[in-house]
Parts: C-alpha cells; sequence; structure tokens
C-alpha cells in the first residue's frame, strides 16, 4: 500500500536543491531551460545512431518536433541542415522560449503554438516527426499518432524516445522531489500535494504549478504524465497502422542491461525506450 501523506516528502526535501535538474539550474543562473535541451540533445538523439544515420535523416528534410519545450532539441536539428525544423507545444511559455532562442540560431527554423492532435499543416506533407522526452505527455497519444500519419509523407517516419514511467524518476518530479521510483511508495495524490507544496518555496513555482498541478478548490492533483509504459506503448503501436522500424531498450546501467530483456523487470530498469515508425506506402509525392 503506497502512503498518502504528503508530510515526509515536504519535510526531506524543503531544503534540497536538486541542481542536475533544468528547471533548478535555470532558477539557480547556471544555464537556461532551453539551453540545457540544446546541451543534452546531442546525447539524447545518439539513441538512434545504431539504426539510422542521422544526418542523412534530417538533411533537406521537413521535420516537425513535437512537444519542442523549449526549442533546444530542435534546434540541434539544425547541424544536420533540414529544410525547415518545426517545433510544436502546447504550452505558450515554451513556444516562446523557444523563438526567442531561435534567433542565436542560423537555419529555418519556426515555433508554434498547437495542439499535436490538430496540427496545422497539410497531409502529406511532413517527411520526419520527432518527439524526444515528450511521448510520455501526450494526453491522448493514440490521436496523436494517426494525426502524424496524416501529416507525414508516404515512407515518412518518426522517431519517439520517452523514459517509461516505471523509470527511477518516471513521476517527473525530480525537480523537487528527487527520489527514485518515489512514485511506487506514495500515491499520486500524496505526490502532487506535496510538490504543490514544495513549489512555493521556489521563485518560479507558479510557473512549475500551471505545468504539472491542477488544482480543484479542494485538493492538488497531477496530469503531466500519462503513465506511459513500455507495454502501453507497445500495444498503442499494435493498434496503429505504422510499420515499426526499430525498437530498443535503452538500460539504466550497463550492469543491469541483462533485465531489460526480462518482461517483469524492464520497466523497472529501462532508461529509455526508442522507436522507429514508418509510413507505408511510395516517397515519390
Amino acid at each position: 500500500m503506497k502512503c498518502n501523506s504528503s508530510y515526509f516528502l515536504v519535510k526531506l526535501f524543503g531544503k534540497y536543491r536538486n541542481l542536475k535538474h533544468p528547471f533548478e539550474r535555470e532558477l539557480a543562473g547556471i544555464e537556461t531551460f532551453e539551453e540545457w535541451e540544446y546541451r543534452r540533445s546531442n546525447h539524447s538523439w545518439k539513441v538512434f545512431s545504431s539504426f539510422l544515420s542521422l544526418s542523412q535523416v534530417f538533411h533537406n528534410k521537413k521535420v516537425v518536433d513535437i512537444g519542442c519545450g523549449g526549442g533546444g532539441k530542435s534546434l540541434a536539428l539544425l547541424q544536420y541542415k533540414p529544410l525547415k525544423v518545426i517545433g510544436v507545444d502546447i504550452n505558450e511559455d515554451f513556444i516562446y522560449k523557444a523563438r526567442r532562442f531561435a534567433q542565436k540560431f542560423e537555419g529555418h527554423s519556426e515555433f508554434i503554438c498547437a495542439d499535436a492532435k490538430n496540427m496545422p499543416f497539410d497531409e502529406d506533407s511532413v517527411d520526419i516527426i520527432t518527439m524526444l522526452d515528450a511521448f510520455e505527455h501526450l494526453d491522448q497519444p493514440e490521436q496523436i499518432l494517426k494525426e502524424c500519419w496524416r501529416v507525414l509523407k508516404p515512407c515518412g517516419k518518426i522517431l519517439i524516445s520517452f523514459p517509461p514511467y516505471y523509470h527511477p524518476q518516471g513521476a517527473h518530479v525530480s525537480d523537487l522531489i528527487p527520489w527514485p521510483w518515489v512514485h511506487l511508495f506514495f500515491s499520486k495524490k500524496a505526490l502532487a500535494r506535496a510538490y504543490a507544496e514544495l513549489s512555493f518555496s521556489r521563485e518560479d513555482g507558479e510557473r512549475r504549478r500551471q505545468l504539472k498541478c491542477n488544482f480543484d478548490g479542494k485538493a492538488w492533483s497531477m496530469d503531466y504524465i500519462n503513465e506511459m509504459t513500455i507495454r502501453k506503448a507497445e500495444h498503442i503501436i499494435r493498434q496503429l497502422d505504422f510499420q515499426l522500424k526499430y525498437f530498443k531498450l535503452v538500460p539504466l546501467r550497463k550492469v543491469v542491461a541483462p533485465l531489460v530483456r526480462i518482461r517483469g523487470f524492464r520497466e523497472f530498469f529501462t532508461h529509455t525506450v526508442a522507436l522507429v515508425l514508418e509510413k507505408g506506402g511510395n516517397s515519390n509525392k
């Protein structure tokens, strides 16, 4: 049974600062969120490098990055000389950050505040869609993948990477509650309440609450993540028409690599799930 009290978490982490997390790094003046994204992105994209030549995949292509955040991930793709990179996010604050950050880069980029379930693109008009650390945040992933099918050209690809829900930081509260697997020990209500209470000690606390929390007048809740597991992702993909071209589970550490091959353990010891989906058809269009 999970603990339903937030008291212990608030007391334990009330004065702690997790300077590994981009929100805390930005607050401390170390680097902005978008700078952190950009710095980390090359490492993140490497999860696909054993299957794809990134320079060939993105070169002279129209790329849409869903869940672009502050734009750092999107703008890192400009090194591959795409025709254009378009970042899409539903959060206006992120889009503002991305547009401002984009002014530092050469190349064609654009950032749009839009719902990925209804993107402002024509059918068969996009070459590549990326979702780097975004798939676990989509409120209706099946509908968004169907929308991706609509806008992708025949033989267009989707590159997806995400940490599964039972990742040590799968609850996505580590900026304020950096306890590995904390969501295995505390209820969702306790985590939401603790996160909200802790956020009041931060100058940017209101922004964090708006991003991750909801308050109905009585209690706090969180709908920032969709609790995407490996099993759930596999199920969603089987229901769609995409061809699964690549599937890789990256372990937390090399020492636990054998465990990601065991169905009962893989959810807990996988750092990143990487997928490449392809829309069938010819590529003449």
